[in-house]
């Protein structure tokens, strides 16, 4: 395949094999048929609460149990 058959319906413009995969492409196409919005376009923020998010709250110190 060309690179402009790729990126053609390619919003995320990701080559990885999961993304061709027989079931994200029918996942894709049953989002699209809701009439999806992004969600920065109907939220006034968004906040990280996964488990990356938690490497926020550490506080290291010289000494102790914190």
């Amino acid at each position: 395949m060309s690179l402009s058959q790729v990126l053609a319906d390619n919003r995320d413009k990701r080559l990885d094999s999961q993304y061709f995969g027989r079931a994200a492409l029918v996942a894709d196409k049953l989002i699209l048929r809701h009439n999806p919005a992004r969600i920065s376009d109907i939220a006034l923020e968004v906040r990280s609460f996964g488990a990356y998010a938690l490497t926020n709250e550490f506080e290291y110190q010289e000494q102790g149990i914190p």
